[in-house]
């Protein structure tokens, strides 16, 4: 099979993963190598979709998983992803009380407002954490005199 051949499969069967994971179908080819899943694993991981493509994975019938080599590697690093969202939802919800208590509203953005739309919001890769605080620059870095280095990032304080 030439190559330009192999990458579409590959685009082709990854595509079908990913529908599969999002609970948009239930189809996924039965005949995918040991060599495919690796390839599959790999683009999951550079697609930053590693937690998501395993909610698929875990669909499949057993004579269908990926070899359980590969299998172990997707579910330690789909597990991992979990335990960072766990860690990253205690934060966000102790900013917003920390916020509270100051009597500033705050909105949670991006990354873990977004997480709601998947089917399981523990398997999307986590970034940061993405906040509004009501006020504006000068008022909010006000509260935050002691504020840990790197709390805010170069780009965020950088705007008014």
């Amino acid at each position: 099979m030439s190559k330009g051949i192999e990458t579409i499969r590959l685009n082709d069967d990854f595509y079908k993963l990913l529908r599969l994971s999002l609970r948009l179908t239930q189809e996924f080819p039965v005949d995918v190598s040991a060599e495919a899943w690796r390839r599959l694993y790999q683009t999951a991981v550079r697609q930053s979709l590693v937690g998501v493509c395993y909610q698929g994975v875990c669909q499949l019938p057993e004579d269908s998983k990926p070899p359980v080599e590969i299998a172990m590697q997707w579910a330690s690093e789909a597990e991992s992803i979990q335990g960072l969202h766990e860690l990253l939802y205690q934060e966000a919800a102790r900013l917003n009380r920390e916020f509270a208590e100051k009597r500033r509203k705050t909105a949670i953005q991006k990354g873990q407002a977004n997480a709601r739309l998947y089917p399981d919001k523990y398997a999307r890769q986590p970034g940061d954490i993405d906040i509004w605080v009501e006020g504006g620059k000068k008022s909010v870095l006000a509260l935050l005199p002691n504020h840990p280095k790197g709390i805010l990032s170069p780009r965020a304080s950088a705007r008014e």
